[in-house]
């Protein structure tokens, strides 16, 4: 199974949703998880703030360089879980063939939009990583079931 986590620029909630997913598998899995965005600088590093609030939920985004999302990543994932309703939306416009592997975190999870924390203090991305952590757990747990 192949899931992609989705935001603007792939440093801040994208990055942390990758993580804090990954950190709940097991250490052999069949499920592949990785991040892009969709106005992305390809190789840029997770913002400051987003390692140390993932790193605070125990997962360890360092590494992270940012990518965009291509045509061929959509094609290979079995789900892309988008951090708002109009990203969602608007991915769902750009490929309508796809759209049926295609959410938000919220329409999936049922909870709110992730607000975007960029150029926000610690305290904003660290709301913002507890908010995608719920948001991902509820996600992991569903996609647990569908597997078994």
């Amino acid at each position: 199974m192949n899931i992609i986590f989705v935001c603007t620029g792939n440093t801040c909630r994208s990055p942390m949703a990758e993580g804090l997913f990954k950190k709940r598998l097991p250490h052999i899995s069949d499920i592949t998880v990785s991040s892009r965005g969709l106005a992305a600088s390809t190789g840029s590093p997770a913002s400051e703030n987003s390692v140390i609030a993932a790193s605070e939920l125990g997962a360890d985004i360092s590494g992270h360089k940012a990518a965009m999302l291509s045509l061929q990543d959509v094609e290979a994932a079995d789900f892309i879980f988008t951090m708002t309703s109009s990203q969602a939306q608007m991915l769902k416009t750009m490929v309508p063939q796809y759209a049926d592997k295609i959410y938000s975190v919220a329409e999936y999870s049922d909870c709110e939009d992730i607000s975007d924390p960029y150029g926000g203090d610690i305290e904003k991305y660290r709301r913002c990583a507890t908010d995608i952590d719920s948001a991902v757990d509820v996600i992991y747990q569903k996609i647990q079931e569908n597997m078994q």
